[in-house]
């Protein structure tokens, strides 16, 4: 090797060491997949994994999906294995982008979270990992489901989603499902990032008591008033019977979300869990719903 040679290279080894050494929280720029918005009303509900069903199976009353779940390994790094045939799942998914009808992935769910992204670390391997996934089937936003069991970062949490909208832009949706026993933790995280937060999805089930209209109104209002988020930003979940057998009847849901309309007008929607349960009641709760809610 001539001294010139060495001197260029010998200069450049400081770079070429960081750039190889470097572990970006983000792949690389290229094309940004496009988000379609959250209707400003919607029903939805959770395509649990196992059932094997496609979006192109459920009825138009279904605005918005969510695809449960990606889970998040102990190190933060997130997996994600749809029970629905892959290439099938990337076509339904951009059939209901075309139509306005986002899906969102759903990350966690009961025990499907070893880590709470409670280390720096952990966030970059949740943000390097879930993005991929993101881009692979053209989500359109994420719903934070990561439950009991972990010690969750709030910190990281709202690091972590703000990194995803300012990727991905101000229609990428930003979605949590508290239910009782972490509505303390998810009350944090609303308040942190309350201005790029879609909405609140709260489970009104597995709960000591079954929910009542006045319960319902109160719970949302606790939220407005500790999280400083607006009606659009609070949307209901139902469980028709839940996982300590408590059951909420079809007309309970009604009347509960129409007490809430009726005061609050904007609130966003309904939600059930899951799809799969709907389907083997004919899908009662999208039709029941979805004439009211967006009639």
């Amino acid at each position: 090797m001539s001294r010139a040679r060495f001197v260029i290279v010998a200069a450049l080894l400081p770079l070429l060491l960081v750039v190889s050494c470097s572990h970006p929280s983000t792949p690389p720029p290229g094309p940004v997949p496009v988000s379609v918005p959250v209707p400003a009303k919607f029903v939805g509900g959770y395509l649990e994994g196992g059932i094997s069903l496609l979006p192109r199976s459920l009825p138009a009353g279904y605005t918005l999906l969510f695809s449960a779940f990606a889970v998040v390994g102990s190190n933060g790094s997130v997996i994600y294995e749809p029970s629905e045939d892959s290439d099938a799942l990337i076509a339904d998914i951009a059939a209901r982008k075309a139509a306005k009808q986002p899906v969102l992935l759903s990350i966690g769910g009961a025990g499907g979270a070893k880590s709470g992204l409670k280390s720096t670390k952990e966030r970059e391997a949740f943000l390097s990992s879930v993005m991929p996934i993101i881009d692979k089937y053209g989500f359109s936003g994420i719903d934070w489901d990561i439950e009991t069991g972990v010690e969750i970062s709030v910190d990281n949490l709202a690091t972590a989603s703000r990194s995803l909208v300012s990727h991905y832009g101000r229609t990428f949706a930003i979605t949590m499902a508290p239910y009782d026993l972490t509505k303390a933790t998810y009350k944090q995280l609303a308040r942190k990032i309350r201005d790029i937060l879609t909405f609140v999805g709260y489970q009104f089930y597995n709960a000591d008591n079954v929910a009542t209209p006045d319960s319902a109104v109160a719970e949302m209002e606790s939220w407005i008033a500790q999280c400083g988020i607006s009606p659009s930003q609070f949307s209901l979940g139902f469980m028709p019977q839940d996982d300590a057998g408590q059951i909420t009847s079809y007309g309970t849901m009604m009347s509960i979300y129409r007490a809430v309309r009726s005061k609050y007008p904007a609130v966003r929607g309904v939600w059930t869990w899951d799809v799969g349960t709907d389907q083997s009641s004919g899908f009662r709760f999208v039709h029941a719903f979805a004439p009211v809610v967006q009639g």
